[in-house]
């Protein structure tokens, strides 16, 4: 059975990922600020699970980041190596 990979090259700057940091921590005070303005617990708890979801998206190793061109070229090339058996 050949496992088929999708690749998608991103380049990301660190003025970028702070962005997305601060973006993700706004949407979950936001929302559960929201909660407790409007007295909805539900909408805190929404706030809460997004959050950690959120944030187990971006801990975990389902994206791989390489520091160098050359790293990524060579796990491609593990990946096309696999994909030939």
């Amino acid at each position: 059975m050949n496992k088929q990979y999708v690749v998608k090259v991103v380049s990301e700057k660190w003025w970028q990922s702070i962005l997305s940091d601060v973006s993700t921590f706004a949407l979950a005070l936001g929302l559960i600020g929201v909660g407790v303005w409007l007295q909805s617990n539900a909408m805190q708890w929404l706030g809460v699970i997004i959050f950690f979801v959120t944030t187990s998206v971006k801990a975990s190793n389902l994206v791989k980041k390489f520091d160098t061109k050359k790293a990524a070229k060579d796990y491609i090339d593990t990946l096309e190596g696999i994909n030939d058996e």
